[in-house]
């Protein structure tokens, strides 16, 4: 199952990916699941992938608490629905 986290900056991912990877076992991972492609186009938004098992996170910063619904409208959700 794929899941996302979603934060305003930078710090806060490294922060939550290192805390999920030392208490729930969360692994980086270089490769997305098949067929998802999530691309940040700013400087100060990122998305990285994260597995356990068969279970795949994409923690994604943002770029500040104003841009979550674009990021999330733009970045999530036209991808999948298409």
């Amino acid at each position: 199952m794929n899941k996302i986290i979603l934060c305003e900056g930078e710090t806060d991912a490294i922060l939550l990916s290192y805390y999920l990877g030392k208490v729930a076992g969360w692994n980086f991972c270089k490769k997305p699941p098949v067929n998802i492609a999530i691309k940040p186009d700013r400087f100060d938004q990122s998305a990285n992938w994260y597995e356990k098992g068969e279970d795949r996170l994409l923690i994604c910063a943002v770029g500040g608490k104003s841009n979550v619904k674009a990021f999330f409208r733009d970045k999530i959700i036209r991808p999948i629905v298409g």
